[in-house]
């Protein structure tokens, strides 16, 4: 039932976002990175307005969040270039996820002008044994980095993969390289 399912995503959204905010002695420049679903933008769920009042009741401020579409959904999404442009007006940052190299995603990258692009996980598993993964993985790069995009590499399992992916020009890694998800 889609009325579930987007119950649900409100519930992770405020649930995160208090988690966030209840962390103990919580540095300052740390960023809450928040997956957000942008078909909910075509069924009128999702805007602008929602998500920073979300965040201000939160107690928290556009520059403590990082919003993040996928890739896969924003193909779908009507609008949400608009609503990418207006979020990024209030301070918050988007990410463009899951960006796999094929050429409509490209095309995505180029129209959303996200702050932060996250090359797929199939994109950067195996790096060391794909000399055409590490190409598509360089162009990426270059493009994110000539938009002013940060890119991080996601996925990165392996000590070799996380080389690769700094000389490919990834500015950022994630994965279980670096630790697994925790409560």
């Amino acid at each position: 039932d889609a009325r579930l399912n987007d119950q649900l995503d409100d519930l992770c959204l405020e649930q995160a976002l208090q988690a966030f905010t209840s962390l103990p002695q919580r540095p300052q420049d740390l960023v809450l990175f928040l997956n957000l679903d942008a078909t909910r933008l075509m069924r009128g769920l999702l805007s602008a307005q929602s998500i920073s009042r979300a965040v201000e009741l939160a107690g928290l401020s556009p520059r403590d969040v990082v919003l993040e579409f996928s890739d896969h959904a924003a193909e779908k999404a009507l609008g949400l270039r608009a609503l990418s442009e207006t979020l990024q007006s209030f301070g918050f940052s988007v990410a463009l996820d899951d960006v796999d190299g094929s050429p409509a995603s490209l095309q995505r990258l180029i129209q959303l002008k996200p702050d932060l692009v996250k090359a797929d996980t199939a994109l950067v598993h195996g790096l060391g044994q794909s000399p055409v993964q590490q190409e598509i993985l360089g162009a990426l790069c270059a493009l994110s980095r000539r938009q002013g995009a940060l890119i991080v590499a996601e996925g990165v399992e392996t000590e070799e993969d996380a080389s690769l992916c700094l000389e490919m020009g990834a500015d950022l890694l994630q994965g279980f390289h670096y630790g697994r998800p925790a409560e």
